[in-house]
């Protein structure tokens, strides 16, 4: 059974709930704040499994690599890349 705080995704793989999320979106960084928040409003919960897990790993990077990433300065990992295009205004 899944925690509260938790969504079972299929497969026993448990994500965290979409109010978690919303927290973590809350970076401190305003412009990223609202990319990130209105990527779980608008496409996280259409999203495929992968591309939701994807977004829940996106979170736990830095600030600076995800702006990177998202500003195309740099290459995201292979396994955001779907997320960061999704994410980014200039991709």
């Amino acid at each position: 059974m899944a925690r509260d705080d938790q969504e079972d995704q299929g497969g026993g793989a448990l994500q965290p709930s979409i109010g978690q999320l919303r927290w973590r979106t809350r970076r401190g960084l305003r412009e990223l704040d609202l990319m990130l928040q209105r990527y779980l409003g608008e496409h996280y919960p259409s999203a495929s499994a992968a591309d939701q897990a994807a977004f829940v790993q996106l979170l736990e990077q830095s600030d600076a690599d995800i702006l990177d990433w998202m500003l195309g300065r740099s290459e995201p990992p292979p396994d955001l890349a779907n997320v960061v295009a999704a994410l980014s205004p200039h991709r």
